[in-house]
């Protein structure tokens, strides 16, 4: 089974690579629920070695919000805290993406379609 999964992280692999080859911005998804994985690293990194556009997208911002206030016992936090908080979460991208610190970070949620829209609009100021 343990082979299994290490051909399915190399596939996955060499799909990002063939995909970052053909674009000219590239979107470096994070699950904001995870965090910045070593994966996310390496495929940034990647995205900075062939001279791509790229923009950090931090997804599920919804559930990361719905976590915090799952973590406040059920109160609901101020729109200064969730701000407090993106800017927390992007010192934290910065420090684990330092070799881009061109790349904007837009915390997004496809599901409820929070940023969707600039997502695109930094995608064509960029390219």
């Amino acid at each position: 089974m343990v082979a299994f999964g290490l051909g399915i992280e190399k596939y996955s692999v060499l799909r990002a690579n063939r995909a970052i080859e053909r674009c000219d911005v590239a979107l470096l998804l994070i699950d904001a629920s995870e965090g910045l994985a070593a994966q996310d690293t390496h495929i940034a990194g990647t995205i900075h070695e062939m001279g791509k556009g790229v923009i950090v997208v931090v997804n599920k911002w919804d559930l990361a919000q719905e976590q915090r206030r799952a973590e406040r016992a059920g109160t609901f936090p101020h729109p200064d805290e969730e701000i407090a908080s993106a800017e927390a979460y992007s010192k934290i991208i910065a420090e684990g993406l330092k070799f881009i610190p061109y790349a904007p970070i837009v915390f997004a949620s496809a599901k409820t379609n929070y940023h969707v829209k600039s997502i695109l609009e930094t995608a064509v100021k960029i390219g």
